[in-house]
């Protein structure tokens, strides 16, 4: 992916959620589970936790990290969160199917 934003976009898409709905403060968790596996995706895709948080409405590094950490507890312990994970597992389709 090039960019944050075509990854957010092309998520966003694929599991029908709006792209402004994510990036809002909103904390339903239809919306935090796939900002939790974006965070981490982007993360793990070598961007910086400060540029994730500026493009995913304006939240805090320290965010970032805490999202990331959510998906490695889930990734670990698969009974931590089996919600979490499948959003996870979802996205990270998404991504791998069409990374550039």
């Amino acid at each position: 992916m090039s960019n944050i934003h075509n990854l957010t976009q092309l998520i966003c898409e694929k599991t029908q959620i709006d792209i402004n709905d994510l990036r809002s403060k909103c904390r339903k968790r239809k919306y935090t589970y796939i900002r939790y596996a974006i965070m981490h995706i982007a993360y793990e895709a070598g961007f910086v936790a400060k540029d994730i948080g500026i493009y995913l409405g304006n939240r805090d590094h320290s965010t970032i990290l805490i999202g990331k950490a959510h998906i490695n507890e889930v990734l670990i312990n698969e009974n931590y969160n089996a919600e979490l994970l499948a959003k996870y597992r979802e996205c990270l389709e998404i991504y791998n199917e069409n990374e550039l």
